[in-house]
């Protein structure tokens, strides 16, 4: 299980680089909304287990649920938002032409941030069921 946690971000990844192989984001435009929750899902878990881990294990963090929460989330937007500066890179400098505008990256970053509140509430109530 702490594996899966690990590794889901890696997963999001590799089917995005998928997706974009095969020039899916052109044909199914609205995939890049799933992808994005997707994305901010996974990088959520990953957080939360390696903090839950640092937790129980490390005895590095304090275990309350504020810190959680801004660990998780705070991990999450910065993900997001560095996905997005790669966005944008990849637009204006390596022609791979995603949409660029303010509102579809303020989307994107709060699709994302939405992730990764889903993610706590699912790994909150995980850790709270075992």
């Amino acid at each position: 299980m702490k594996l899966v946690l690990l590794l889901a971000p890696l997963i999001v990844f590799l089917f995005h680089m998928v997706l974009w192989s095969f020039g899916m984001y052109h044909v199914i435009p609205f995939i890049d909304n799933p992808m994005h929750f997707f994305g901010g899902f996974s990088i959520g878990i990953f957080f939360f287990g390696l903090d839950s881990f640092l937790r129980s294990e490390a005895k590095v963090l304090t275990g309350r649920k504020l810190t959680d929460i801004i660990i998780v989330i705070g991990s999450v937007t910065i993900a997001a938002v560095f996905w997005e500066y790669l966005e944008f890179i990849g637009y204006r400098f390596l022609g791979y032409g995603f949409e660029i505008s303010l509102s579809d990256t303020l989307k994107d970053i709060f699709i994302g941030q939405l992730g990764g509140i889903i993610s706590f509430i699912t790994g909150t109530r995980l850790v709270k069921n075992n």
